[in-house]
């Protein structure tokens, strides 16, 4: 029986969603922090952590694709279409269902493994959320009618990817799974991804930087069926060097709630 790949569907029934800015405190000045605020800033198990997010209603719009933390490790895989907020601390939102039109993405969804890039649809099934619970705004791209979505990691993100990573996975691989961290370089949802590998900042455990070998950065290119070792986005902004830590020029300082995989050794 053939089945309508959604892939290859004219991009012209597409349209990009706008993404409103979030808006964040500016550190961009590191320079003039005090010693406690230096102290909260590196210390990534802080309860006032700088990227943990306090949403309100206001953060929230009818439309929006949010992802969310979920499953055993709580990373931000779901994503869900907001419809309306229904208290000072809870959204009402629609999941979204990732539709798989390859073979390998059909088994990946067969081994009830995650799935977070690629056609996703709305799915018959409302529930409503913590805020606390809400990760970050998903850029992507909404088809004519609404029910269909487009969503790939985008140059400039930051994503955690599977160490190891096979395509014939199942559930029990996946259970112990270790990741690698890398910055998108550019994204093409058909010709593949380019990325970057990036390391910790030795004391500092939630700043990153890129790797390189011989002066060149370590860089990968990510095939279309490679796309499904992508595990999540993980929230980031640059920072500016801070010579004192060790941190070099232009790391990326990533929320630390997302980074919880990674810590598995």
């Amino acid at each position: 029986m053939f089945e309508l790949d959604l892939l290859a569907l004219p991009d012209d029934i597409f349209k990009d969603i706008e993404t409103p800015k979030v808006v964040q405190r500016n550190i961009s000045n590191l320079s003039t922090l005090t010693t406690t605020e230096e102290l909260m800033f590196l210390n990534p198990f802080s309860d006032n952590n700088i990227l943990k997010p306090s949403w309100s209603k206001n953060d929230f719009a009818p439309g929006q694709v949010w992802a969310v933390y979920y499953g055993n490790d709580l990373m931000p895989r779901v994503y869900t279409q907001v419809n309306n907020t229904v208290s000072g601390s809870q959204v009402c939102v629609t999941l979204l269902e990732s539709l798989p039109t390859l073979d390998h993405e059909i088994h990946w969804k067969k081994e009830n493994l995650p799935i977070v890039n690629g056609i996703f649809k709305v799915s018959g099934t409302s529930v409503n959320i913590e805020m606390s619970k809400f990760s970050h705004l998903v850029p992507c791209r909404q088809s004519v009618c609404k029910s269909f979505y487009k969503i790939y990691p985008l140059k400039g993100e930051i994503w955690a990817m599977y160490k190891k990573w096979n395509i014939e996975w199942k559930q029990p691989d996946h259970n112990s799974y270790q990741c690698q961290i890398v910055e998108i370089l550019s994204g093409s949802e058909g010709d593949g991804i380019t990325v970057a590998r990036l390391g910790e900042v030795k004391g500092c455990l939630t700043f990153f930087h890129r790797q390189q070998c011989d002066g060149f950065d370590l860089t990968h290119a990510v095939s279309r069926v490679e796309t499904l070792s992508f595990s999540h986005r993980i929230p980031a902004f640059r920072v500016p060097g801070i010579g004192k830590y060790g941190i070099p020029e232009s790391s990326w300082h990533l929320e630390p709630k997302a980074l919880i995989p990674i810590r598995k050794y």
